[in-house]
C-alpha cells in the first residue's frame, strides 16, 4: 500500500463513515473488538478467513483492488476506529500506538525526525523518547 495513502483524506472518510456504522451497530462494534483481540492473539497480519462473514460483507472493496491491499485497509480500518472510539485515551499511549502502526507498515522503528502521522509528529516524539530513555529519564 502507498504510504501516502494512511494519510489521505479518502482514507480518513472511509473511517469516519466505519466509525458511524459501529456506533450505530454494537453487533459490528462486538465485530470489531473481536477482530482486533484475534489480530493480537495471533501475532501475524490477519487473512481473510481471519474476519467474521459480517465484517468482509461491511469492507466489500473492489475486486480490482489486491487481496494483499484490502487485507491492508481492512486491519488499518478497523485499529484506526477503535482507537477514535476511546476519547480519553492517554497521550503516550496514543504516540505509541502510532509508532506501532508505522512499524507494522514500515517494518521498522526508523521515523525520520519531522515524520508526522496525521496532525501528530511522531519523529520529534520517538526521537525524545530516545533522548528520555539515554539519559535515564524513562523507564
Amino acid at each position: 500500500m502507498e504510504k501516502d495513502f494512511v494519510q489521505s483524506t479518502e482514507f480518513h472518510t472511509f473511517v469516519d463513515i466505519f466509525c458511524a456504522m459501529m456506533k450505530s451497530d454494537p453487533e459490528l462494534k462486538k465485530d470489531i473488538i473481536f477482530i482486533n483481540k484475534r489480530r493480537k492473539t495471533l501475532g501475524r497480519p490477519l487473512q481473510v478467513e481471519d474476519f467474521p462473514p459480517v465484517l468482509r460483507k461491511v469492507f466489500h472493496l473492489p475486486s480490482s483492488m489486491p487481496l494483499e491491499m484490502q487485507l491492508e485497509v481492512m486491519g488499518r480500518v478497523i485499529v484506526e476506529a477503535l482507537d477514535r472510539d476511546q476519547p480519553n485515551r492517554n497521550p503516550w499511549d496514543e504516540m505509541y500506538d502510532l509508532l506501532v502502526k508505522y512499524k507494522e507498515r514500515e517494518g521498522n522503528c526508523n521515523v525520520p525526525f519531522d515524520h508526522k502521522e496525521g496532525s501528530h509528529n511522531l519523529g520529534h516524539w520517538l526521537n525524545t523518547q530516545r533522548q528520555w530513555k539515554k539519559n535515564g529519564k524513562l523507564d
